[in-house]
């Protein structure tokens, strides 16, 4: 497992099905009634902060629900002759409760419609996204390939300059383990990340320090400023744009002032090749340039862009700039 400076927290789909599992175990022992639980979901509908609830539909039903105004109000009271006061002045100003109710109801049940037709709007375009935005093919297992030769010949020319690094470094869709191996073998304290437990299982078996996991998920997780080193390969060449650019501004914020980082990708006119024809077709996003990623990484608050290439592979490797300094070389 990494060491302490990396902060992982447990996911929250592991704590949740965690609690599900807690849950079904003691309803099934009867420890927990149903009524008990009816009542537990009454409390918490009502009293819960909607930001803490992330459902849109369960949002429009308490919004249904707070759209109606009862001026119908209780009478009940502890004082004597309370209750006889409180039904005379409830019908004295029925008449005049009841006309600005009315009002406020009908702007609210307006809203609440609208609110219903937005969000079958927003359901139509989550379907159109969703075939236009194809899962990604590794992630799901229909590519199990692991990186062209060119790619590979690049581990020299990455291990000189990543060789000294200072603090841990993360080689994010790491593959078969063709960089970080070399990389521990020259003493850097290198580990990896992979989607595939095809590739990372053999990793941990060799005792390499390898998680199964995917990298924009990973990189979420790791503490501000807590990596000496980043390389990114794999998936900055079938992510969408905004992902591609998200990954960008993730490293700058993992990697230390003076730490390098790494984007290692093919030309997008290799992208084609017959090896890689189902990765390609399949994938949401295609690869980018060398210059465009040297861009993106500058705009980020990297500097020193260098460009390392082997064939139709290529590397960007930069150097993190310290807060209102300038880069380190």
């Amino acid at each position: 497992m990494p060491d302490t400076d990396i902060d992982m927290p447990p996911s929250s789909e592991r704590v949740n099905a965690e609690i599900e599992a807690e849950v079904r175990r003691r309803r099934a022992a009867g420890e927990i009634p149903a009524e008990l639980e009816a009542q537990l979901d009454q409390a918490f509908e009502r009293y819960s902060p909607m930001s803490a609830r992330d459902d849109l539909q369960a949002g429009l039903r308490a919004a249904d629900r707070a759209a109606w105004i009862d001026v119908d109000v209780p009478v009940a009271s502890r004082i004597a002759a309370g209750t006889f006061v409180k039904r005379v002045l409830r019908k004295a100003m029925a008449w005049y409760l009841n006309y600005l109710a009315q009002q406020v109801r009908t702007l609210g049940a307006t809203g609440v419609a609208v609110m219903h037709a937005l969000a079958l709007r927003v359901a139509a375009l989550d379907g159109k996204l969703g075939q236009l935005s194809p899962a990604d093919p590794v992630e799901n297992g229909d590519v199990q390939g692991l990186p062209p030769e060119d790619v590979l010949a690049l581990a020299p020319g990455l291990l000189a300059r990543f060789g000294g690094t200072d603090g841990r470094l993360l080689h994010a869709e790491c593959g078969d383990g063709w960089l970080i191996c070399k990389l521990v073998d020259s003493g850097v304290d290198a580990y990896g990340t992979d989607p595939r437990p095809s590739l990372v299982d053999p990793l941990l078996a060799r005792g390499m320090d390898a998680w199964q996991e995917c990298t924009e998920k990973h990189l979420e997780a790791v503490a501000p400023s807590s990596l000496g080193g980043l390389v990114l390969s794999g998936i900055v060449e079938r992510a969408p744009l905004a992902r591609q650019r998200d990954m960008v501004a993730s490293a700058a914020r993992v990697v230390r002032a003076g730490g390098r980082f790494a984007v290692v990708s093919t030309d997008p006119s290799a992208w084609s090749a017959d090896q890689r024809q189902g990765e390609s077709d399949l994938s949401p996003g295609r690869p980018l340039h060398a210059s465009t990623w040297s861009l993106l990484i500058e705009r980020a608050g990297f500097g020193g862009c260098e460009v390392i290439r082997s064939g139709e592979a290529f590397a960007v490797i930069a150097t993190r700039a310290a807060a209102g300094g300038s880069t380190a070389h």
